[in-house]
Formats: structure tokens, C-alpha cells, sequence
């Protein structure tokens, strides 16, 4: 039986289709991106253009001739992408941004040097034009520093380098910034010419989702609810793809960062939000890039220095850190300049903790809690060497309501083992007390009420010292070790008398 061609035509043709059906999604697309030696441009169609009437389109035609500038900006430029960078440039070292907010047109700011971003735009579009480089307006919103998105519009530009292929670049953003209303320009026009599609996202909404060229373009809702990102995260090791993955995270906020780590210290692995908790531990994990003790510190309160850090190699540090005061918490570096200062790095809030937030830390930082906060001479180092250590000192102080423990002397605590002792500073008169301990050094031990020295000390088998007394004056009581015979006695403990 004879197919005739045309039947044979069909069905070459359907393999065909089907064989289409199955390829992976990337292979049908067009590639996202390009890359030559220069930069990455971007694929994006060209809008459709809009046709206009004659006499507007008269009424909008320029009357400055920008040719001669153009070939001066771009003499000895080759490619499309060389101009386009030669014509941003030029523009963010000439134009001032006018704080007036009348100038809109390229021959306007031309001639006056200054524009708002309108003018910014059609002067870069103006000179491109004459170099028969394609240039889109993009208008939309942008970010406050609060985070809440601009109410007037702003515009910026998409620059074909070659077909379907360009860079976003924001010239009035690359220019400067508004400072109490006067013009600052910019140290790093950079930052905003050849801008990563996530990057630009990250401030800038269009009001045409096609400029956004990303995965899962941003509803207006979105964009409002992302918080502001201060872009010197990117130089403490972040990339964009991470700022711009955690921005879209629901409900995301940010710890407060400061710049005096630059240089310094990278951020591997630390909590992306504004505020902690307590009972909770956290991972930190940084790269230092030199040689600086670094710490937590909360108020006064200075928590794990470097010392206290995991040393993983490579210049890594980690470590499970929970906070344990009310208090901000700052990571901080020590002063290049000063070894007794410390300078911020990142600022986190600490959530009002609940009970269960306080019973979650208790076993980890006992003398953390609400009940020790305000506790004087709290000496944890010394007590744990008196043989006290600190969930037994936060028990004792629970279970006599302390205010304010005694007096304990630093290096003379490690030379007993206290069994049982007064753990109020204040005493009184007519009263008795116990004292139980375990010498660890010294030769006599002696209880002095102000004039009057105690030595009777009942003696276990085991060496354990036991005396109980009734303080009859008025003053102080100290316990005191002499070390060596024939030498002073040095007070261990001192409580006051009430009278």
C-alpha cells in the first residue's frame, strides 16, 4: 500500500511537535541573560512602541542638538555597552538633581545643569538616541528608607546593548542623594548602572511587570511589604540573590547594620531578622578578614568574646549564642583605634520575654534572671570558687529574698568550699549564724566582729570548720584565712551589722 508524501510530511511533522513537547523548559526559552568579556545584559523584547501625533510629537522633539556631545562623551568607545557606560557616566559627574523639582526636559537640564528624574532620563535617552542606541523609560515606585514605598513616581532606564539584550540603570540614583534637602553626589556612580534584576527589585517597582525580569515578578503588595535593604549588606559577604531571597520572605525585617565592619568581617551564616529572643539559641557564624577581638554586648554587659568562639579555621568563627538581657544586643568589633572601645556591627531588639522564655534560659545562664538583675556584689566567678556555683547561688538567693549578697574578696574565695554561710550582705545583732566550710589553704581561720576574734571551730573528721555566733556589736563581721604563720589575716567574706 503507497503513503503518498503528504501523508509521510504529517507525520515527520508530528514527531517533530512531540519530540518539542519533551524538551527540558530551558531549552525552549530564550536565555535569560548574556555575557561578554565587558558585562551581563539582560533579555527583554523591546515595548511596543507608541505611536503619536504629528503636532505632540513636534511639540516634544528636543531643540538642543546633542550630536556634538554625544561624540565627545563616547570618542573612543566601541561597543553599544561602552557608550551607554560613557553617557552614564557623564551624566552622574555633571547634573545635580534639582531641589526645585521644575526642571523635567533634556534641553531644561542641558542648559541649567540640573534636573528631577525625568530630566536625568531624557537627557541619557537624548544623547543615547543620536548613537542610534535604544533606550526604555521605566516609571514606577521606590522605597523610602522606612520601608514604605514613595508616593511621587521615579524613572529609570532599560539600555539595549545588543538585540532583545540591555541593563537597567538608575542615573539619578548614580548621580546623588537629597541630604536636608541639598544635593549630595555620589562617591560610586556603580552602584546603580548595570543593575541585577533582583537588585533593582529590591527598590525600584515598575509599573509594567515586564521590566521586572525576575522569576515570580513582585505584586505592588509584595513590594510594599518588603522591608528596606541597606545595601551595605553586600559588603559584608552577602550576595543580592540572598538579600532579595530573604526580602520576599513573609513578615522579613532586618537586624541594624553599621558600616564599621567593612573590610573586616563576613557574615556566613546569622539571624536575618530584627529582634531575638530569649531562651532561644541562635546561630553566628563570620569570616574575619583580620586579625580583632569581637563580642556580644547587651547595655554594660559585655557576653562571648572571641575567646569563647568556635575556631573553625580559615579565619571562621561560629557559635549557639542566646540572649540573656532585655537589653539590645550588639555584635560588635574592638576598636582598631581604641582597645577600650567597641563599635557596632549589627543591632538586634530582644523581645519582651515571657516565663516560659525566662524557665528556657534558667538552665543555661541562671544568673540571668529577673531575680538576680538588680542583686549586688553578684560575683558569679568568685562564689564558683567558694564552691558555690551559679544555679546554687540563684537557689540561695530565691530562697532568702537577697538584695545584696556579702562581700566575697577576689582570689581569697578559692581557698574554701562553702557548706553553709550567710548570703546577705546585712546581718543583725542578736542573732545567730552558721559558718560551714572546707578549708582548701591556710593555716587559721578566724571569725573578727569588729574588736572581738572568734577561733573556736568545731572540726569534722572530714575538715570540715563549723561555728555559730550572735554578733554583739554593731559594724562588720568578716571571715578571714591567715595563709602562713606568723602573718596578717586576710577577710574572705564581710557582711555589715545592722545596730
Amino acid at each position: 500500500m503507497k503513503r503518498s508524501f503528504k501523508y509521510q510530511t504529517w507525520i515527520v511533522i508530528a514527531i517533530q511537535v512531540c519530540l518539542l513537547s519533551i524538551l527540558p523548559a530551558e531549552a525552549k526559552k530564550k536565555a535569560t541573560t548574556m555575557q561578554d568579556s565587558e558585562h551581563t545584559a539582560y533579555y527583554k523584547k523591546p515595548a511596543k512602541q507608541v505611536k503619536q501625533k504629528k503636532r505632540i510629537a513636534r511639540l516634544l522633539e528636543p531643540q538642543y542638538d546633542f550630536r556634538d556631545l554625544a561624540k565627545t562623551i563616547t570618542k573612543g568607545c566601541k561597543t553599544d555597552y561602552q557608550k551607554i557606560k560613557a553617557i552614564y557616566q557623564w551624566i552622574c559627574s555633571n547634573i545635580d538633581y534639582d531641589t526645585t523639582y521644575r526642571i523635567y526636559t533634556a534641553d531644561s537640564c542641558i542648559k541649567a545643569r540640573k534636573g528631577v528624574c525625568q530630566a536625568y532620563c531624557d537627557l541619557f535617552n537624548r544623547i543615547a538616541a543620536t548613537q542610534k542606541i535604544k533606550v526604555e523609560t521605566i516609571y514606577g515606585k521606590t522605597k523610602n528608607p522606612d520601608g514604605s514605598a514613595s508616593q511621587m513616581d521615579h524613572t529609570w532606564l532599560f539600555a539595549y546593548t545588543s538585540k532583545n539584550y540591555g541593563i537597567f540603570l538608575d542615573p539619578t540614583w548614580g548621580a546623588g542623594t537629597l541630604e536636608k534637602g541639598k544635593f549630595r553626589r555620589s562617591d560610586d556612580c556603580w552602584f546603580w548602572f548595570n543593575v541585577e534584576p533582583e537588585k533593582m527589585a529590591l527598590t525600584h517597582f515598575p509599573k509594567e511587570a515586564s521590566y521586572q525580569l525576575v522569576n515570580d515578578p513582585l505584586s505592588m503588595t509584595e513590594f510594599t511589604a518588603m522591608p528596606s535593604i541597606n545595601m551595605n549588606w553586600l559588603k559584608y559577604g552577602l550576595t543580592i540573590h540572598e538579600l532579595y531571597t530573604k526580602a520576599r520572605t513573609p513578615k522579613c525585617t532586618l537586624p541594624v547594620l553599621f558600616t564599621r565592619g567593612e573590610g573586616i568581617v563576613q557574615f556566613v551564616d546569622i539571624p536575618f531578622q530584627s529582634s531575638l529572643k530569649i531562651g532561644q539559641f541562635y546561630t553566628f557564624r563570620i569570616k574575619l578578614e583580620k586579625d580583632i577581638d569581637f563580642s556580644f554586648i547587651a547595655g554594660n554587659h559585655v557576653f562571648d568574646t572571641k575567646k569563647q568562639w568556635k575556631d573553625e579555621g580559615n579565619g571562621i568563627y561560629s557559635i549557639a549564642f542566646m540572649p540573656r538581657s532585655t537589653e539590645d544586643l550588639c555584635f560588635c568589633l574592638k576598636s582598631q583605634d581604641d582597645d577600650q572601645e567597641w563599635n557596632n556591627i549589627l543591632r538586634y531588639h530582644i523581645d519582651t520575654p515571657t516565663k516560659a522564655d525566662w524557665s528556657a534560659a534558667e538552665p543555661y545562664y541562671p544568673l540571668a534572671m529577673p531575680e538576680v538583675q538588680h542583686v549586688g556584689n553578684l560575683e558569679p566567678e568568685e562564689w564558683a570558687q567558694a564552691g558555690i556555683d551559679n544555679h546554687q547561688l540563684l537557689k540561695l538567693i530565691k530562697e532568702n529574698n537577697v538584695q545584696e549578697l556579702p562581700l566575697i574578696y577576689s582570689d581569697n574565695g578559692q581557698k574554701l568550699t562553702i557548706v553553709e554561710v550567710p548570703m546577705t550582705k546585712v546581718i543583725s545583732r542578736d542573732h545567730a549564724y552558721t559558718f560551714r566550710f572546707y578549708p582548701k589553704s591556710g593555716v587559721k581561720w578566724a571569725i573578727k566582729n569588729e574588736s572581738a576574734w572568734l577561733t573556736d571551730w568545731e572540726v569534722s573528721d572530714d575538715g570540715m570548720y563549723t561555728m555559730t555566733i550572735t554578733p554583739t556589736e554593731a559594724g562588720h563581721l568578716t571571715l578571714n584565712v591567715q595563709i602562713e604563720e606568723g602573718q596578717p589575716y586576710w577577710a574572705v567574706l564581710k557582711y555589715d551589722i545592722n545596730k
